[in-house]
């Protein structure tokens, strides 16, 4: 049997058009974007598919269209008889693996995302700032970099992303994510590029968000995983609901320590990776990761359509 890992994007995976077609083609799909739309109370697949971008590029709007449109394609595998045997998603990401492996039900998952997504989105708004991937040198060098810009005092800078072998995203306040990027430059980085991103996603400044995302964690229900899912956190399996709430909860301000999950994922003995929702970004980054790896992505129908159970 071909042990599948169902990876599950995040943040900057998102386009308008997204998840239509899918809806266009499967009375399942349009169904769950019907439901959508009633639990959150307003039309979510209008950003969706009709934009304008930068409405859809809002965090209250991106987290839960990423979330859906990877449970439709999550459900539509199902349907074939394409199940995982182990998962992670990337930061919101994480939320779509968790609904994957039992955890929460798509009601509850959607409005644990929606809960979020709005938390952060008003974090930014009272804490801005940005973030940036620094290409060409490891975490333990960006984490000098952070503490030198700390030490002149120009501000909060931390470690984000740890994405692919040479590939760090840090995160922070303007003046301090510039600083960063001059001396990622200076020391030696290969390429440094800014992120369209609305805000400064997992460092301190999102702590607003953490605390007002904690009361709502522990109210969701939750069950144990019904598979082996790995956390942004820890890159560890977790294994019971108490840790998952647990981790969600740190996740907002964690890094998110995505390559070292992988690289577990690969020591377990999986055989085909699937990008389960829209774009190709944890595609991208497989080819870094692991370069041998079975890859293959599940956002469109012709793409689903062609996956073998």
């Amino acid at each position: 049997m071909t042990r599948n890992v169902f990876l599950f994007p995040g943040q900057g995976s998102q386009s308008v058009g997204m998840g239509k077609a899918l809806a266009d083609k499967y009375p399942q799909a349009a169904e769950i974007f019907r439901q959508a739309d009633e639990i959150l109370g307003w039309n979510l697949t209008k950003f969706m598919w009709e934009g304008p971008e930068e409405e859809l590029r809002r965090t209250d709007r991106t987290q839960p269209a990423l979330f859906v449109t990877s449970v439709v394609s999550h459900e539509l595998l199902k349907a074939k008889g394409i199940v995982p045997q182990f998962a992670a998603g990337h930061s919101v990401g994480e939320y779509a693996a968790l609904h994957a492996a039992g955890v929460f039900d798509f009601e509850t998952g959607l409005r644990l995302v929606d809960a979020r997504s709005r938390a952060m989105h008003e974090a930014s708004v009272a804490h801005p700032g940005g973030m940036a991937a620094i290409l060409g040198l490891e975490e333990p060098a960006v984490e000098v970099i952070c503490q030198m810009v700390e030490a002149e005092h120009k501000g909060l800078v931390e470690v984000a992303n740890l994405n692919s072998p040479g590939q760090v995203v840090i995160s922070g306040e303007s003046k301090a994510l510039d600083l960063a990027i001059r001396l990622a430059r200076m020391r030696g980085a290969i390429k440094v590029i800014p992120l369209a991103v609305a805000g400064a996603w997992h460092c301190y400044l999102m702590r607003s968000a953490e605390e007002k995302l904690t009361p709502v964690v522990h109210a969701s229900k939750m069950s144990d995983p019904q598979l082996t899912i790995f956390a942004n956190v820890t890159s560890e399996p977790v294994v019971t609901a108490d840790k998952v709430r647990e981790l969600l909860i740190k996740q907002v301000c964690a890094p998110v320590r995505w390559a070292e999950s992988i690289r577990r994922i690969e020591a377990m003995g999986a055989d085909r990776y699937i990008e389960v929702g829209h774009g190709s970004v944890l595609s991208g980054l497989m080819k870094r990761i692991a370069k041998k790896a079975h890859v293959v992505r599940a956002g469109l129908p012709e793409e689903i359509d062609a996956i073998e159970p």
